[in-house]
C-alpha cells in the first residue's frame, strides 16, 4: 500500500462531518464549509499567540476567532469560487506570470473591513453548519456507555454555547460603548455651538 492508496481509503471518514451550505446574509449568496482538524489546530495556534499578549482584550480575541474560522470556511462568494489555496490579485509580475497570495489572508484582510454584525451574522452560520456536522457524526457513533465521556461531551458543547454568547454579550457592549461616545461627541458639538 503507497500513500495515495492509504489517503484513499481514509477518504469515506474524511467526508463524515464535512458538510458545505449555501447561505444568503443580506442579499449576498456564500458557500460555507465545516472546518477540518488541521484548520482548527491553525486557528488555535493564532490565538495562542494572541493570549500572550497581556494588553490584548477579549473583544480582539473574539475577532480574531471569528475572522480566523471564516476566512477558511467561506469558499464562494457569489459567483467567486474561492475553495483553493492560492487567488489571483488582478496584478502580474513583469514577465506575465499572475501574483497570487493565500486564500485565507486575502479573505481576513477583507473580514476586516466588514462591520461586526455582519462578521457576527456570518458565524452564526457557520456555528450553525458546526452543529449539523457534529448532530450528523453523533447519530453514526454506537450508543456511548461510558457517561464520563458523555458528560464530557457536553460540556466541551455548553463551553461552545458559553463562548457564543459571551460573544453577542461582547458585541451589545461594543454597540452600547460606541452609541454612548457618539452621544457624547454630539454633545460637545452642541456645546462649541
Amino acid at each position: 500500500m503507497n500513500l495515495s492508496q492509504l489517503k484513499k481509503a481514509f477518504e469515506p471518514l474524511a467526508e463524515i462531518g464535512s458538510l458545505r451550505k449555501n447561505i444568503e446574509v443580506f442579499g449576498l449568496s456564500l458557500t460555507l464549509r465545516t472546518l477540518t482538524a488541521r484548520e482548527d489546530a491553525e486557528i488555535q495556534k493564532s490565538l495562542a499567540l494572541l493570549r500572550e499578549d497581556e494588553d490584548t482584550t477579549t473583544m480582539e480575541y473574539l475577532d480574531l476567532f471569528r475572522k480566523e474560522a471564516l476566512s477558511r470556511a467561506i469558499i464562494r462568494v457569489g459567483d467567486f469560487n474561492l475553495d483553493r489555496e492560492y487567488i489571483e490579485t488582478g496584478e502580474t509580475l513583469a514577465d506575465g506570470t499572475p501574483v497570487k497570495v493565500k486564500k485565507i489572508e486575502a479573505v481576513s484582510d477583507i473580514l476586516d473591513d466588514l462591520s461586526r454584525s455582519v462578521a457576527n451574522e456570518l458565524f452564526t452560520q457557520l456555528t450553525d453548519l458546526t452543529s449539523e456536522a457534529e448532530d450528523a457524526v453523533s447519530k453514526l457513533v454506537p450508543q456511548r456507555k461510558d457517561l464520563e465521556e458523555e458528560k464530557k461531551v457536553l460540556e466541551a458543547r455548553i463551553a461552545e454555547i458559553n463562548q457564543a454568547q459571551n460573544m453577542e454579550e461582547s458585541d451589545e457592549l461594543a454597540k452600547g460603548m460606541t452609541k454612548k461616545v457618539s452621544e457624547y461627541s454630539e454633545a460637545l458639538q452642541d456645546m462649541d455651538k
